[in-house]
C-alpha cells in the first residue's frame, strides 16, 4: 500500500486508518509485503504463489520475473545474445549456401511476376524491380552480428560479469 502524505488534511487520515489495525495486524502487513517484494525471486512455488495472489488482489496479470529479465538483457543487448546464440546453433555455410539459393529462386520468381503483370506500366514495373533489387536476405540473423568494429562500438564500455544482478537483488531486499 502506497500513502501520499503531501495532500492536506492526509495525516490525520492516515493516523484514523493505522489506528484502526492492531499492532499484530500492522506487523503482519509488513511481513507479508516484505516477503511479497522478495518472492519472485525464489523458487517456482513462491513465484507461482506471489503470482496468483497479485493477480487476485489487483486484477493484474504479472509476467513471471525470468521473463521479464529475459526481455530486459535481450533489449539492452539484443545482438550480444543473438550472437552467442547464432554462433551455438547456426552454421553459417549452411545458412549461405541453403537460404542462398532459395532466395535468388524467389527474388527470380518475383522477377518473373513483375514482368509478366499486363496490368503494370512500365514506370510501376521499374519502381518493383527497384525494391526488389534492394529486397535483403535474413534468415537466422542479421550479419552486423559479425561485424567487430559495430559491435566494439555499441558494446565495448559494457561490464558483464557473475554478481551483478545478485547486488541488485540484494539491495531490494534491504529496501
Amino acid at each position: 500500500m502506497e500513502i501520499s502524505l503531501r495532500k492536506p488534511g492526509m495525516i490525520p487520515r492516515v493516523e484514523a486508518l493505522l489506528a484502526s489495525f492492531t499492532l499484530q495486524q500492522l506487523k503482519d502487513y509488513v511481513l507479508v509485503d516484505k516477503a511479497l517484494g522478495v518472492a519472485e525471486e525464489m523458487d517456482g512455488r513462491y513465484v507461482s504463489a506471489y503470482l496468483d495472489y497479485h493477480r487476485f488482489t489487483t486484477g493484474i496479470l504479472v509476467r513471471p520475473l525470468w521473463k521479464q529479465c529475459k526481455d530486459y538483457v535481450v533489449g539492452k543487448v539484443g545482438q550480444l545474445v543473438e550472437r552467442v546464440y547464432v554462433r551455438r546453433y547456426f552454421d553459417p555455410r549452411l545458412r549461405d549456401e541453403i537460404s542462398g539459393e532459395m532466395f535468388v529462386r524467389l527474388r527470380e520468381a518475383f522477377r518473373q511476376m513483375i514482368l509478366n503483370k499486363e496490368w503494370l506500366d512500365g514506370e510501376t514495373k521499374r519502381v518493383a524491380e527497384d525494391k526488389l533489387e534492394r529486397m535483403r536476405l535474413l534468415v537466422g540473423y542479421v550479419d552486423e552480428i559479425y561485424n567487430e568494429s559495430r559491435m566494439e562500438f555499441t558494446y565495448g564500455g559494457l561490464d558483464l560479469h557473475e554478481g551483478v544482478y545478485l547486488r541488485l537483488f540484494g539491495r531490494k531486499l534491504l529496501m
